[in-house]
């Protein structure tokens, strides 16, 4: 991981750039759905809130885009590859895991 700038770099074996990931986290998963079944208040206050603010200039870096937008990466702390190809990425100041299929 691309630790202070928030985000993942894919290399290939040779150290070629392939791509990098800031995140794309949603709402509207298995797991979220289960969570907020048994945390209605918090449901509610994701729905009417702004997940994706627009920012002043002086907050146009990755460590403050992160911090002030829901779908990206903020604290990435693993990186894990199965042997199905998903890449799963860890963040401590989210307590969330985003998963990936590095294959497509």
């Amino acid at each position: 991981s691309d630790w202070g700038n928030e985000r993942v770099v894919v290399i290939n074996q040779n150290g070629e750039y392939i791509s990098s990931e800031r995140g794309r986290s949603t709402l509207t998963t298995e797991w979220t759905n289960e969570f907020f079944e048994s945390n209605v208040d918090e449901r509610d206050s994701r729905s009417e809130a702004n997940l994706i603010p627009d920012l002043p200039q002086h907050l146009q870096n990755p460590y403050h885009m992160s911090s002030q937008s829901e779908p990206l990466f903020w604290g990435i702390t693993d990186l894990s590859i199965d042997n199905s190809g998903r890449l799963y990425v860890t963040e401590y100041r989210r307590h969330r895991c985003q998963i990936f299929n590095i294959h497509s």
